[in-house]
């Protein structure tokens, strides 16, 4: 193999680094979500996920959503990137957004984890996610948000 060769695997590698990564919108959706959440008519968004077994694309995916926000001239958002703890054996998630403020992101980590009961966690990230009293509870009554 020659010195070329080598160079062209390590580009084409960087090349796969900087795929957008699975599991996260368009950056027309990001720049979209970002918009409503630092207008105010959300606290936050939230853009993607990934299982945490891909812990290289959650790093691709936190950096996009990073540069979502910046191209779309929205520097005062707080990109963020956190632990959603699956209920009982269910997998992990990592979840990307965008929030208005830092107190929200911290927040929605609370609600991600096992420490809240899944019905207060639906509902207060509904809160979260610029839902209203009537709609949540709507679903509720529904059955659509896991009350157990």
């Amino acid at each position: 193999m020659s010195l070329d060769d080598n160079s062209q695997d390590t580009e084409h590698e960087e090349d796969q680094n900087d795929q957008w990564p699975v599991g996260l919108d368009s950056l027309e959706v990001l720049q979209s979500q970002s918009y409503l959440v630092a207008r105010g008519a959300r606290p936050m968004c939230l853009v993607g996920e990934v299982p945490v077994e891909h812990k290289d694309a959650a790093g691709r995916m936190l950096r996009m959503v990073g540069a979502g926000g910046q191209a779309g001239g929205l520097a005062t958002l707080v990109p963020f990137m956190v632990l959603r703890e699956g209920p009982g054996d269910a997998e992990d998630w990592y979840c990307c957004g965008y929030a208005k403020d830092s107190w929200v992101v911290d927040t929605y980590a609370w609600l991600a984890s096992s420490e809240v009961p899944v019905k207060h966690r639906q509902r207060l990230t509904g809160l979260l996610l610029g839902y209203g009293v009537e709609p949540i509870g709507h679903f509720s009554r529904k059955g659509l948000i896991v009350l157990d």
